[in-house]
């Protein structure tokens, strides 16, 4: 295959229920908010949102720039604080404990192949310094009859696990991630399974390996990829479409040629309720004569790693800022840390196209106050900035952009960040009942991106724009990425864009009956706002034919 110089978007598969799949018609938005609602009919711009219920394959696009071995230049043995995934959980494999799969050796015993590794997470309240570390055990046992091929041995490569299968062989796996011992415990939280070298015979169309996951709720490919996408049952289903010389499989998770880029999939899973957590995927290939062939397998989410690196830089033409830690967590004197009371993240700001050190600061406006919901923490997730925030509450915030050491912005980078600002919300809805509404705002913006069609309305309130929930936002977990959108989280996302600022004044609201609210209670559980310095909607105008978004001045 011809290696392409640049990848130009990453596609997003999800699986959307019937129930879902009834909200991805316009929104209903009532007259009297005349702010969006006559503009939406005119299609102003284009942005891709497509169901995967319109066809089997269908996808959303995500752009992504650079070639992929600038984007996996960073190597995972240099240390979690340089790791593309240093800010996503994910599991590291690091030595064959047992290797018995299916009773086929080499080792005796437990007929089933056994790893040792460490489950990493570094998200709030641990940190990428801090990060909660876990030995843990992988069990990989099959629950149907398994062969291993004569001459072959499973096992571990790097980072991978590797899988052995004659041509014509179809095995059920059943996965199992579990604490080594018992003072430790997984949390709950959405976890990655990443596959690698799915292909075919070279000469001819035989030997064709897939993938066939259960459980999962996204599949993520690359934008070129050589494998096909479609669902059969329960399984979400990858397969290799073309054929190679020989086995794609990287050495690593992050330096991957084009080719082992263009034939991996990464499997995303909800969050699991125990410490002990499940994975059933099935391996298959077909009949052939070109075998046996070797899958590989690791518990990281390259695929969405590589689009958020911050070599990445998505949408380059557009200036923006990556959040990378956070360095104070006490909005409103709330904790859990102690010390001055604000939310303080470091990052990076992209500024044409140079890459500069600095920090943004989240703090509760003069004469506000802030109540933390009991129970959660505020900070990161990935790179979206999360605020909690209970019902019936409004909360004014402050964010700043400060330099490296903590100090206000000056000289040129001042200059550039005035000049235009993006902050992205996204997850704006309400309950279950359309109550306890969702509202995202900033005063002054110069002007504001909903997709269309939209689950969201907007309201003018003096010089505050306002953006609120008409739709129940589920229980999904945030984005993978600020460019990795599924149809409903494009819906529920807005993004701003400020001028000659470099602090602006934000408003997170919950309480109230939507426009679509139904009998029964209000919830009484806290709404979680996430953010991202990103400039997702605009970013994709005139990219994506066929659909459409919404620019509405400030």
């Amino acid at each position: 295959m011809a290696a392409s110089s640049d990848v130009e978007e990453m596609l997003v598969q999800e699986q959307i229920s019937p129930e879902q799949s009834s909200r991805t018609g316009r929104a209903v938005v009532h007259t009297r908010w005349v702010l969006a609602a006559t503009l939406v009919a005119f299609g102003l711009v284009a942005v891709l949102t497509v169901s995967k219920t319109a066809a089997p394959d269908a996808a959303i696009g995500v752009p992504l720039h650079g070639s992929v071995e600038e984007l996996s230049s960073l190597s995972a043995s240099n240390g979690h604080a340089d790791d593309p995934c240093g800010t996503y959980p994910h599991l590291k494999l690091e030595s064959v404990h047992r290797n018995n799969l299916g009773g086929k050796g080499p080792d005796g015993g437990t007929e089933n192949l056994q790893y040792y590794g460490h489950w990493w997470d570094p998200t709030p309240p641990h940190s990428q310094q801090h990060p909660l570390n876990i030995p843990v055990r992988v069990h990989v046992s099959a629950l149907t009859a398994y062969e291993l091929p004569a001459g072959k041995e499973n096992g571990l490569n790097g980072q991978f696990a590797k899988i052995w299968l004659n041509p014509g062989a179809d095995v059920q796996l059943h996965v199992k991630l579990f604490p080594r011992d018992s003072h430790h415990h997984l949390h709950h939280r959405e976890s990655y399974l990443t596959f690698f070298g799915l292909d075919k015979s070279a000469s001819a169309d035989e030997c064709v390996e897939s993938v066939w996951a259960v459980g999962s709720d996204q599949t993520l490919t690359s934008p070129a990829s050589e494998l096909k996408y479609h669902t059969e049952g329960p399984y979400s289903v990858v397969e290799a479409t073309k054929g190679s010389a020989t086995q794609a499989i990287p050495s690593q998770p992050y330096h991957l040629t084009e080719d082992q880029y263009n034939q991996a999939a990464s499997f995303r899973f909800p969050p699991q309720p125990s410490s002990t957590w499940t994975y059933d995927f099935r391996l298959k290939v077909s009949d052939g004569s070109d075998g046996p062939r070797e899958i590989g397998f690791t518990g990281r989410p390259a695929m969405s790693c590589l689009a958020h690196s911050r070599h990445s830089m998505n949408c380059p033409e557009w200036d923006h800022t990556l959040l990378h830690r956070v360095t104070q967590n006490n909005l409103g004197g709330k904790g859990p840390d102690q010390g001055p009371e604000y939310l303080e993240y470091s990052g990076w700001a992209y500024i044409n196209r140079t890459e500069t050190r600095v920090r943004v600061r989240v703090r509760v406006a003069d004469g506000e106050t802030y109540d933390r919901p009991s129970n959660t923490v505020n900070g990161l997730s990935g790179e979206f900035a999360k605020i909690w925030v209970n019902p019936g509450e409004t909360v004014n915030l402050v964010a700043e952009y400060l330099d490296e050491s903590g100090k206000p912005l000056g000289g040129e980078l001042a200059k550039e960040i005035r000049k235009e600002s993006p902050i992205t919300f996204f997850g704006i809805g309400t309950d279950i009942n359309g109550k306890n509404e969702m509202t995202a705002g900033v005063q002054d913006p110069k002007d504001f991106f909903l997709s269309d069609p939209t689950g969201l309305f907007g309201v003018k309130e003096n010089d505050w724009d306002l953006i609120k929930g008409l739709e129940y936002t589920g229980d999904k977990p945030v984005p993978a990425d600020p460019y990795l959108l599924s149809l409903h989280q494009m819906q529920e996302a807005v993004t701003f864009r400020m001028t000659e600022k470099t602090e602006f004044h934000m408003r997170l609201e919950v309480g109230g009956d939507s426009l679509r609210a139904k009998a029964g209670p209000a919830s009484t559980d806290p709404s979680l706002f996430t953010f991202a310095f990103r400039p997702t909607l605009p970013c994709k105008l005139g990219t994506l034919p066929g659909q459409n978004i919404l620019r509405i001045d400030g």
